[in-house]
């Protein structure tokens, strides 16, 4: 700081108590922990926010309102708390109205032995406070003890205080002059003159020394505080808000500011000029981020807390080329600011609103100075321009937000919602906007953005033409980038200046916006078409670039320049718009450029050479995601729209693209060699917008394409065909090619699946056809020479991201079996001209007889040669062959449905077809006898017999389901595979009988789990086979009899089974087998279909019922660890969402559930469970629900099971509350108060279910579960037979209903106590009857506004929402997915 500001020997009252918290904080010498750090950072920032002003009012209004009401109470001990707290209690009694923050933060700055972090912390708690409070409430003089009676005599003996405090005669006329001299009330708005003496002193003061270590925060700060003082002096509260326009007679914000530093400079002696023009300069910048830009990152961070009405005037002041960037930039520089001040300045007003031609001219000499020569990184020149650019490029609501003086963004940084969003926009509809954002803003916005263009426009054409210019000092940057390949560049440096330069000023060039700015700036046509090609050589340079940072950079531009070319030709085609030819020929260049740009990335990012020869290498990130960005570059500037001519320059640039891709492939085949990677990875990537022309081929040109397309693709599965069959394969040197190869046919299967059908030209379904047969060559070739995994993976469990992976990037398949299956999937039409052009692929195809059996042998000897790779590798699954689940896409959804998809259309060798399907069908048969033979032997024993049966059986599950038909068939078929069922069957239950030990083992165990629930899955497709329904029983009463066994004898969380890598969330939950009969509900195909397939389910749920329930409902919880995983949620989700399907089987039936007694039964009992579940737990009485002190935890998607459960079951009428209310009274006793007496079962259960919902909400079940209380209520009513009366029973009851005093109790209820909670014991007569008053009215309207209305009555009369769960949003239920365990 200047050295005049000396130290105080009389500091201010809390001085020390902040420079103590500092120091806990700040101080590398003092260890504190950190509750201590805590207390102090808490400290500090309820001094940066206090205001005890406003504090002393609120307290004598209490005072007052106590006085006058005996009822109110009196000030809480939060109030009385004494501030200073943090530390010592200085006086015992001081209450937060004792001592200034002003002055502490003025003393804090003005002495010598603060340190650069104290004074940052005074500038930015000033800057702050005058940002969000009024001047009369930031500065807190008053309260500062001993002040206080300086105010109550004269300013004459406040003078005389500060002379005791030891301050200098400079400092104290600095921040006192105007009080004593002009005799100002600190009381009165006037105090902000007294505000900008002091910032303004003290940021002119810390100018000199802003560049020490320390001190720019703090100098920036100040300049805040200054601009933030400046505006409240210029629009303070006395002004109405009719005078805030042309009425207000207190001068512009910039003659303030300059006037406040001027005036300042003659007070701090002559050192103080030399720093005058930059801090007018840099305080003006800073008022332009207060007013127009985003909240300030800088001190608080805070935004600014003022009236819509005064930020709109002072934006609109702002924006005035006169008020604003005109005054500011002439100001600063007739004060003397240099070059780099001004560049700072003029960057943070272009940000915000356009250059005007005067201050361009101004800044012109600085500019062309500031750039001569090879410029360093981030000068104030690369900000200045970046600020201009970006503020071309701003979105259309970011502009308009501008000009109301708004920000989308509140105070905090975060964005505005609910009721604050609703404010905000209230206050803009206030203050009478000049603005409609919908309909006569609309010029307004649009006449902005042109302007900040224009600007934009006329800096490029100073800053990039000619000698010394951007273009030149770029071009020698990339030459010392280029040298070194993997630095970083930045993006605020002169590449991302020249990147934003691109990406403002060709698309407003293209559009048509030279004309504007020939007139507005006095450029001439030629001077544009040279800007114009300046910018674009730059595009180039950057995308040509040996360094990957700087190629990054570009690719907003580039997709800005697509764009711009896009909106120009479409310009073009309006009848009224005139295309001059200097457009017409940047739009010939923009095209030639995007397409040069795309290619030129594309090529950048191929593989070197030697990338592919150590295959068990992690993949290189960075080029992974380069290559990831470069593909969708491809995709967005070669997509075509709907309506479009040849002349469209997305076309254009797509068929140069295809045109050098194919040239590239053709020239590598001609010769011998593979297509070049980098030309395969374009054509890859282009699959998006070949599928939208291969279904539109509406011009000559995207035939033209579709055409190329092929001719590419054909030579490429050419090549590959040829190298493999011709020569040895060097894997190194295929993978990259082949993978690219099958991710492309997988890509472009919805293009041939449109190709091959009715209305496309001859000559292109013919090629079609032909690249269709040398594509399935290709993969299968590719399936059978390139493995899978080629090396080891370095990463454990995550097998694919090597080097050596025949995936796509994240996927988990041999690329070639997904395009195999994508092409025999995609539709009939592509699946029979598959199987029809089926030939030798270096033959042409010829008419003589079908193909499809062909193709079906060469896909199931695959299939068997893969098998064979598999069997001989054991448990390594690299090196040769694919792995299992690629194996089974192969078969079962390709072989076989090109097979019977053969067989359907009639093929005239379907006999030969079928029999060649039924030997694939029958490996795994085959393969499973030889495992129950081995059995008998013993010959094959733990870990390796379990991994064999669960790889046979998720190979039958891989089988579609007209196959799987064929196992449970009459005959020698169902024998076998009853068999099979059998036996897999016991080898599960082996399981939960606690036979297993070896971890190994039992990890296999869980994975034929999975096995069987897919295989289940795959053969439910008509019907359910007794085999399997059987299996089902046994499964599930063996899972529950295990968790029953465990509960019931193991006294710690341990499980031999239940734990997470055997029955996790990422291997297969308890309740899988439960699960399928909901997926064998989901597949019934009618009414009748429906009423067999519940019939079958509802028999192997009662099988299964008592079991379930013994298991669900015991006492113990335990916390899952790695040790353990409680099976008991994941069988309530499982079991309730079977039940659930049960009841809506009802929905579309003709009959009804009371006639169906077995599943009246059934429902009733389930929700006798929930019942009971609910009252072992116990409500929460303190907003901290208990859901996990007994029982199964109910916090997850159980509970939501179970809701949605009760409510379908509820919507069928009174049976199901009959069968509840029947099985209560069976188990409990209950108490409904008085001489009350219900004979009816279906009153019974609705008493008992309102009182289990009114347990819910007071906290027996999660927060989240609130959510389903409007529908649960809605089918109550329905149950009740939509009777409003006796549903207002059943909820007056239920509000009542207790265990009886005399007995047990039951789980959670104590005897005496309501079953829907403690809560509800302290109701007093008034609270019931207006809640009752609420049930009549939601019962009146019987709409979902009325229930939602009830439920939020009876949240209040449970205390409240409750705060505790593992889950923030309604969770959402398990998927039990076992395909890939």
């Amino acid at each position: 700081m200047n050295p005049s500001f000396s130290a105080a020997p009389c500091e201010p009252h809390l001085f020390p108590f902040v420079r103590r918290a500092l120091s806990v904080l700040y101080s590398p010498v003092l260890d504190a922990d950190d509750g201590g750090r805590a207390a102090a950072d808490a400290y500090l920032v309820r001094f940066q926010s206090r205001n005890p002003r406003r504090k002393r009012d609120s307290m004598a209004t209490r005072c007052r309102a106590h006085a006058a009401n005996s009822d109110a109470g009196l000030l809480s001990d939060d109030d009385e708390k004494d501030f200073v707290g943090y530390g010592e209690n200085v006086d015992g009694d001081v209450s937060l109205t004792v001592g200034s923050t002003w002055l502490t933060c003025l003393a804090l700055l003005s002495s010598k032995s603060t340190g650069p972090a104290e004074r940052a912390f005074a500038a930015q708690t000033i800057a702050r406070r005058l940002r969000r409070m009024r001047l009369s409430d930031a500065v807190d003089l008053e309260f500062e003890p001993g002040l206080s009676s300086c105010f109550r005599h004269s300013q004459r003996d406040l003078y005389e205080f500060t002379k005791r405090m030891g301050w200098n005669e400079v400092f104290r006329s600095l921040l006192f002059r105007s009080m004593v001299e002009e005799r100002i009330d600190i009381s009165s708005s006037a105090v902000g003159t007294l505000v900008m003496d002091a910032t303004s002193g003290l940021c002119l003061a810390c100018c000199s020394r802003r560049e020490e270590e320390g001190n720019r925060a703090t100098y920036l700060a100040l300049a805040s505080a200054t601009a933030a003082a400046a505006l409240r002096v210029r629009y303070c509260p006395s002004i109405s808000p009719d005078r805030l326009g042309g009425g207000n007679s207190t001068p512009p914000l910039v003659e303030i500011l300059a006037r406040s530093l001027q005036s300042a400079a003659r007070f701090l002696g002559p050192g103080a000029h030399r720093d005058l023009g930059r801090s007018i300069a840099e305080t003006s910048g800073e008022l332009v981020d207060l007013v127009l830009g985003s909240p300030s990152i800088r001190g608080a961070g805070r935004g600014l807390s003022l009236d819509p009405r005064r930020i709109m005037a002072a934006a609109g002041e702002l924006r005035n080329s006169i008020t604003g960037i005109g005054s500011a930039a002439v100001v600063a520089s007739s004060a003397g600011a240099g070059a780099d001040s001004l560049l700072l300045c003029a960057g943070k007003w272009a940000g915000a609103v356009p250059l005007t031609p005067e201050v361009l001219d101004l800044l012109q000499v600085p500019l062309r100075k500031a750039l001569g020569g090879v410029c360093p990184q981030n000068t104030p020149a690369h900000s200045f321009l970046l600020a201009v650019y970006e503020n071309a490029i701003t979105s259309r609501d970011e502009v308009a937000a501008s000009l109301l003086g708004m920000t989308e963004e509140n105070s905090n940084g975060r964005r505005r919602k609910g009721r604050a969003k609703k404010r905000h926009e209230q206050r803009k509809k206030a203050v009478n906007l000049q603005v409609d954002l919908s309909q006569g803003g609309s010029f307004s916005v649009d006449k902005e953005m042109c302007a900040r263009k224009e600007a934009a426009v006329a800096v490029s054409a100073l800053a990039w033409c000619g000698d010394g210019g951007l273009l030149s000092s770029l071009q020698q940057i990339l030459v010392v980038a280029d040298q070194d390949v993997v630095s970083e560049i930045e993006g605020e440096g002169i590449v991302g200046v020249a990147a934003a330069g691109v990406a403002a000023v060709l698309p407003f060039l293209l559009e048509g916006g030279g004309r504007a700015t020939q007139q507005h700036y006095q450029h001439q046509q030629g001077e544009m078409v040279e800007l114009f090609s300046a910018h674009l050589k730059a595009l180039c340079e950057l995308c040509t670039s040996k360094n990957r940072s700087v190629r990054a950079l570009a690719y907003d531009a580039l997709l800005a320049l697509h764009n711009g070319t896009v909106k120009a030709w479409r310009r073009s085609k309006q009848p009224t718009v005139i295309v001059s030819k200097e457009e017409r020929e940047m739009a010939e260049m923009a095209v030639l450029g995007v397409y040069q740009c795309v290619m030129a990335l594309a090529t950048a990012c191929a593989y070197p050479p030697d990338y592919f020869l150590h295959l068990s290498v992690d993949a290189d990130v960075g080029l992974e995601i380069e290559r990831n960005d470069v593909r969708d570059m491809l995709r967005s500037t070669t997509v075509p729209e709907e309506e479009m001519d040849d002349s469209h320059p997305a076309l254009l640039v797509f068929e140069n693209v295809l045109v050098a891709c194919n040239d590239a492939i053709h020239c590598a085949t001609d010769n011998n060699r593979l297509p070049p990677e980098a030309a395969v990875h374009a054509l890859s990537a282009l699959a998006k917008p070949l599928n939208t022309l291969g279904r539109r081929l509406t011009t000559n040109r995207s035939v033209r394409c579709i055409s190329i397309a092929l001719e590419a693709l054909s030579s490429c599965c050419r090549g590959i065909v040829c190298r493999v069959d011709v020569t040895p394969v060097n894997i190194a040197e295929l993978l990259p090619v082949g993978r690219l190869v099958g991710l492309a046919t997988a890509a472009l299967a919805p293009m041939f699946s449109a190709l091959c059908g009715a209305g496309v030209p001859g000559e292109v379904r013919e090629a079609a056809a032909r690249t269709i047969n040398l594509m399935v060559h290709a993969a299968l070739r590719s399936v059978l020479v390139l493995p899978e995994l080629c090396a080891a993976s370095s990463l454990g469990e995550s097998q694919y991201d090597i080097r050596g992976a025949m995936r796509a990037p994240g996927g988990e398949d041999h690329c070639s079996c997904i395009a195999l299956m994508r092409l025999a999937n995609e539709s009939e039409t592509l699946l029979r001209t598959m199987s029809d052009s089926y030939c030798d692929p270096l033959s042409p195809i010829t008419a003589q007889g079908s193909s499809a059996r062909g193709l079906v042998e060469d896909l199931c000897n695959a299939v068997t040669e893969l098998t064979r790779r598999e069997r001989d590798r054991g448990f390594v699954h690299h090196g040769t062959g694919v792995l299992p689940c690629s194996r089974r896409i192969l078969s079962g959804k390709v072989a076989c449905v090109v097979a019977l998809g053969a067989i359907k259309w009639g093929d005239r060798d379907a006999a030969g077809i079928s029999s060649v399907l039924q030997g694939l069908v029958g490996g795994p048969a085959a393969q499973a006898a030889g495992l129950m033979e081995n059995d008998v032997e013993t010959t094959i024993t733990g870990e390796r017999r379990l991994y064999l049966w669960c790889e046979t059986v998720y190979d039958m599950a891989a089988f579609p389901g007209e196959v799987t038909d064929w196992f449970f068939q009459p005959g020698e078929n169902v024998e076998t595979f009853s068999r099979i069922v059998h036996r897999v069957a016991a080898e599960c239950d082996r399981g939960y009988k606690h036979h297993l030990s070896d971890v190994d083992e039992i990890t296999q165990w869980g994975r034929l789990r999975g096995a069987i629930v897919s295989f289940f899955k795959a053969c439910i497709q008509k019907g359910l086979p007794p085999i399997i329904s059987d299996a089902l029983v046994a499964l599930t009463v063996s899972e529950c009899d295990a968790v029953l066994y465990h509960f019931n004898h193991v006294v710690r969380p341990h499980s031999i089974i239940f734990f997470e890598t055997a029955v996790g969330e990422e291997m297969l939950p308890a309740g899988a087998f439960l699960h399928v009969l909901a997926s064998f509900l989901d597949r019934a195909t009618s009414v009748n279909d429906s009423f067999l397939r519940r019939r079958e389910v509802v028999k192997i749920l009662r099988s299964s019922m008592g079991s379930f329930a013994a298991a669900v409902t015991t006492d113990p919880s335990f916390p899952d660890s790695e040790t353990f995983q409680d099976p008991r949620p994941f069988l309530l989700e499982a079991w309730f969402c079977v039940v659930r399907a049960v009841a809506l089987t009802y929905s579309n039936a003709v009959d009804r559930l009371s006639d169906d007694a077995e599943t009246t039964d059934l429902l009733g009992t389930s929700g006798c469970i929930v019942v009971q579940l609910l009252m072992q737990k116990r409500p929460a009485r303190d907003g901290a629900p208990d859901v996990c002190s007994c029982g199964p935890s109910l916090d997850g998607p159980q509970t939501l099971a179970m809701l949605d459960f009760l409510e379908a079951a509820l919507s069928l009428g009174p049976a199901f509350a009959e069968a509840v209310g029947g099985g209560i009274r069976q188990s409990l006793a209950l108490d409904l108060g008085g001489s009350e007496v219900i004979e009816n079962n279906a009153m019974v259960g609705a008493v008992v279910l309102g009182a289990i919902t009114f347990r819910s909400l007071s906290g027996a079940l999660p927060p989240w579960a609130i959510e389903g209380v409007p529908g649960l209520l809605s089918s109550l009513f329905v149950a009740l037979g939509k009777n409003g009366k006796w549903f207002q029973r059943a909820i007056a009851l239920a509000l009542e209903v207790r265990m009886p005093a005399q007995g047990e109790g039951f789980g959670r209820v104590p005897p005496g106590g309501k079953l829907g909670g403690p809560l509800l014991e302290s109701m007093g007569d008034k609270v019931c009857t207006q809640f009752l008053k609420k049930v009549v009215e939601a019962v009146g309207k019987n709409s979902n506004e009325g229930w939602r209305g009830l439920k939020m009555a009876m949240k209040q009369l449970c205390g409240g929402k409750k705060k505790m769960s593992e889950f923030n949003l309604k969770p959402s239920y398990t998927r039990w997915d076992c395909d890939r365990l």
